[in-house]
């Protein structure tokens, strides 16, 4: 199953919403999507893997995996954000 990555915003943060399989024959057309994503301007970042079906090995492979952080929903996501106000 190919891959498809929708490009939404929620306020000022960029969320690309992958659906399908996120394999490594996908790993560069992935990569040129967020590649474009931050190249124009995005510097807030979510990619939201709630609808992939299958993942390889992909972030381990490459150690992403101990680089982004993950959240149990969009919202807390977009809020992390947010800083905060004590």
């Amino acid at each position: 199953m190919r891959m498809n990555i929708i490009e939404r915003t929620i306020n000022d943060v960029t969320v690309l919403d992958l659906e399908g399989n996120l394999a490594l024959n996908e790993n560069a057309r992935f990569r040129k999507h967020v590649t474009g994503a931050i190249d124009a301007g995005a510097r807030k970042l979510i990619v939201n893997l709630a609808r992939v079906k299958y993942m390889d090995s992909l972030l381990a492979i490459t150690k992403l995996d101990s680089v982004f952080e993950t959240f149990d929903s969009e919202p807390a996501a977009v809020s992390s954000f947010t800083p905060c106000t004590e």
